[in-house]
C-alpha cells in the first residue's frame, strides 16, 4: 500500500486520506453495545514485521501469508477458533453511573487510580468477552497506525491533549477529527 496519502482534518476541513478506501481500513466501523458503549470494530488481519538495525518494515494482510502472524486477540482460546473481528473501545475507560462497569462513552472523565485487577473486574462486569486493553490490542493499533502514517510519533500527526492534567479532560475530545472527505 505504498504511495497512498494519509491526512487527518479537524472539523469541516476537507482532506485526502486514501486509507479510508483501502482493505482492512475501510471495513472498520463504529458499533454500540446494549449499554451504549461505543467501539470500533476492527476486522481480522495478519501482520508481518521485518526488523533489523537499519529498517523497520510492517505489512498487514487480510490473508495468511508466509511469515505473517495472527494477533492473539483474533483467536478464541476457549473454542480454538479464529475470530472475524474484535471490538476496541472508542473512548478511554470511564465508570458507569452505578459504579459497577467500565464504559466507552463520550463526554465523561476517564477512570484513573485503580489497580489492573480492579479495571479487569469492572470490564468483565459488562459480560462475556469484555476485557481491558492488553499488549495484543496495542500491537494491532500500533501496527495500523504505522502502516497508515509511516511513523510511531503520533503527535507529529495530531498533538492530542497535551496541556493540563488528564483527569480534567473528558472523553470524545477528538470526535471532530475527520479522516477524509
Amino acid at each position: 500500500m505504498s504511495g497512498l496519502i494519509a491526512n487527518i482534518g479537524i472539523g469541516t476541513e476537507v482532506i485526502q486520506n486514501d486509507y479510508d478506501g483501502a482493505p482492512i481500513f475501510r471495513e472498520m466501523q463504529e458499533e454500540t453495545d446494549s449499554y451504549g458503549n461505543v467501539f470500533i470494530r476492527i476486522p481480522k488481519f495478519y501482520i508481518r514485521k521485518d526488523v533489523s538495525e537499519s529498517k523497520y518494515e510492517v505489512m498487514i494482510s487480510k490473508e495468511k501469508l508466509p511469515g505473517f502472524y495472527l494477533p492473539a486477540l483474533f483467536w478464541d482460546f476457549e473454542i480454538e477458533k479464529e475470530l472475524p473481528y474484535f471490538l476496541y473501545g472508542k473512548y478511554k475507560a470511564t465508570l458507569s453511573d452505578d459504579g459497577l462497569r467500565l464504559e466507552s462513552k463520550p463526554g465523561k472523565k476517564p477512570l484513573v487510580s485503580r489497580s489492573i485487577v480492579q479495571f479487569r473486574g469492572l470490564a468483565k462486569a459488562n459480560g462475556d468477552g469484555y476485557q481491558i486493553n492488553d499488549i495484543h490490542g496495542i500491537d494491532v493499533l500500533q501496527t495500523l497506525f504505522r502502516v497508515e502514517f509511516k511513523t510511531m510519533h503520533s503527535q507529529s500527526i495530531h498533538p492530542g491533549f497535551t496541556s493540563g492534567n488528564t483527569e480534567s479532560a473528558t472523553t470524545g475530545g477528538t470526535d471532530g477529527l475527520a479522516a477524509s472527505n
